[in-house]
C-alpha cells in the first residue's frame, strides 16, 4: 500500500504541485528528490512561499521541515495524537498550520 501511495504521489500530484510553482515563477529548474523522512504516509505537503522550504504531514502524528535545495529534514514537530492531513505554510513565511483527525489545528 505505502509504495501505491508513493507512486500516486509521484505520478500525479508533484507534477500539479509543480506546474503550479511555475505559474508563480517559482521553479527555475525541475529537480526531483525523494525522502525516506516519515515512518508512515504523507497526507500533506506545503512549500513556503519563497520556495526554500517544505512542510510535510504525515500519518505518523508529524509534520516536518525539509530544505528543498538539500532535501535535508530541519526540524520535526511533534504534538498531535492522530494523523496530520493538512499543512499550510503562511504567504509571510512566519507561521504554519496543520490539521489532524485528532480534531485539533496547530
Amino acid at each position: 500500500m505505502l509504495e501505491y501511495v508513493r507512486k500516486t504521489v509521484v505520478l500525479f500530484v508533484l507534477p500539479i504541485i509543480l506546474i503550479a510553482m511555475s505559474a508563480f515563477g517559482q521553479v527555475p529548474k525541475a529537480e526531483f528528490v525523494l525522502q525516506n523522512g516519515h515512518s508512515s504516509s504523507v497526507e500533506s505537503v506545503s512549500f513556503s512561499f519563497d520556495g526554500k522550504m517544505l512542510a510535510s504531514g504525515s500519518e505518523d502524528q508529524t509534520v516536518k521541515f525539509w530544505d528543498v535545495s538539500s532535501g535535508n529534514l530541519i526540524r520535526s514537530l511533534e504534538g498531535h495524537s492522530s494523523y496530520v492531513t493538512s499543512v499550510s505554510i503562511s504567504f509571510d513565511d512566519k507561521t504554519l498550520a496543520s490539521g489532524s483527525w485528532d480534531k485539533t489545528v496547530k
